[in-house]
């Protein structure tokens, strides 16, 4: 009677063949729920701009779209930013917003999941700056309080180079005023 044993290197390649099964099957999965990701959000997203020295926002024919500009506050663009050094106070680097973008990205009853984008020139960069800057950002509600805060984080640009689309991270916003201030980093 011949009895059925499986040899050290069959056992082996039946664990390495069921191993890349796995392996194919959670890529798969992977790859189903980003396509998904994608698809969902797709359909939910809106541009709007204000331009330098306009004082009237763009609209959207989106509802969420109109119902946000009403809270949205915009400074007078253009904007100047000057990076100073840490060590003697001189201006390494001065940059121009001239534009400040919004996109909702989502809207969940009445809050809104928004990312700003900057647009501008660096107007001035000192012979020594070899160094990335960023520009911060705040957004104050109408109590005058911090409701969200982030960085703009530009690429090395010499005197003259434009930058555009230059993102946050997104945040969520709820119906109340807004402001935004941007600040040296």
């Amino acid at each position: 009677m011949e009895e059925n044993k499986l040899t050290p290197s069959t056992g082996y390649e039946a664990r390495m063949k069921a191993k890349a099964k796995r392996t194919l099957k959670n890529i798969l999965i992977i790859i189903g729920v980003f396509i998904a990701i994608l698809y969902l959000r797709s359909p939910k997203f809106y541009l709007f701009e204000r331009d330098r020295g306009s004082s009237e926002t763009n609209t959207a024919t989106s509802s969420d779209s109109k119902n946000l500009e009403q809270y949205l506050t915009f400074p007078e663009f253009p904007i100047t930013i000057n990076i100073r050094g840490s060590l003697n106070d001189e201006i390494l680097s001065s940059y121009q917003i001239d534009k400040l973008n919004y996109e909702v990205l989502e809207t969940i009853g009445e809050q809104y999941i928004i990312k700003l984008s900057i647009s501008g020139k660096c107007i001035y960069a000192s012979k020594d700056n070899q160094y990335r800057h960023s520009i911060k950002y705040k957004l104050y509600n109408s109590n005058e309080a911090v409701s969200t805060s982030g960085l703009f984080y530009l690429p090395l640009l010499a005197e003259g180079d434009k930058f555009e689309n230059i993102r946050t991270n997104e945040f969520s916003l709820t119906p109340d005023k807004y402001s935004i201030v941007f600040l040296a980093e």
